[in-house]
């Protein structure tokens, strides 16, 4: 049985936040910001990207300045996030519920947040050229072995990212789920949508989490063959060298 929304993989492959401390430096480290929620000076929520500071919770700001001096500390009122959820509640899915405050605090002050760069081409420069509605395999591949490999699917209708789940490869059969080519066929079929399939590296796809031009890491991968698309479409590539000439 398939889940509609598995947000254990999304989170452990779109939110950047989740493979930063492998990516950091220890002087990047010490000086991560932390985001704290204040009620009247009292600190009721704490948390970094890098590490654990629940200690936090329960004291006040004032006492904890001193030892907080190396790190951007983003403060947030506890009456304003109420509002924000408040406003959130109304939206239909959590994803849009958590985009939406990741917006209302970026608008504030949480500069540092960075959406996924294939995220935001799904809500962005993709809507206007792709079907209205598609799936995208994704296939990370990691490991010596010739099928190591995590599987993620995501269904877009209209511009807007409405399904996610590992794909119920089990009626397939062993040998014919390792074939990329044939798993496209299969989804596509199942879910009656263009499915365009794309193969990439573990290591690569993490690190373009963090790059500034991620897109142009992208192409530079299809290049080299480590990165496939499955099938290859011209018009996708020809997508993916656009925005790597633009440096975006």
């Amino acid at each position: 049985m398939e889940l509609t929304y598995d947000w254990n993989s999304f989170r452990s492959i779109f939110v950047p936040a989740h493979v930063a401390p492998a990516k950091l430096s220890e002087k990047a480290k010490a000086h991560a910001p932390i985001y704290l929620v204040l009620d009247q000076g009292m600190i009721l929520h704490a948390t970094s990207e890098v590490e654990d500071v629940s200690h936090l919770v329960g004291q006040t700001l004032e006492s904890v300045k001193s030892s907080l001096h190396a790190h951007a500390v983003v403060q947030y009122d506890q009456a304003q996030v109420d509002r924000w959820m408040s406003e959130a509640s109304a939206l239909p899915h959590y994803f849009e519920q958590t985009e939406f405050l990741k917006s209302k605090a970026k608008a504030e002050k949480w500069s540092g947040y960075r959406k996924h760069f294939l995220l935001e081409a799904i809500d962005g420069w993709w809507a206007k050229i792709l079907p209205s509605a598609y799936g995208i395999f994704l296939r990370l591949e990691s490991g010596e072995g010739a099928h190591s490999f995590q599987d993620f699917f995501l269904v877009v209708r209209g511009g807007r990212l409405v399904s996610f789940h590992k794909p119920d490869l089990s009626y397939m059969g062993p040998d014919r789920c390792k074939q990329a080519s044939e798993v496209v066929k299969y989804l596509s079929r199942k879910h009656l949508l263009p499915v365009q399939g794309v193969l990439a590296n573990q290591t690569e796809w993490d690190a373009w989490l963090f790059s500034p031009a991620p897109w142009k890491e992208v192409a530079a991968s299809l290049r080299a063959n480590r990165t496939r698309f499955v099938p290859f479409r011209w018009s996708i590539a020809t997508l993916m060298a656009t925005r790597a000439f633009f440096k975006v």
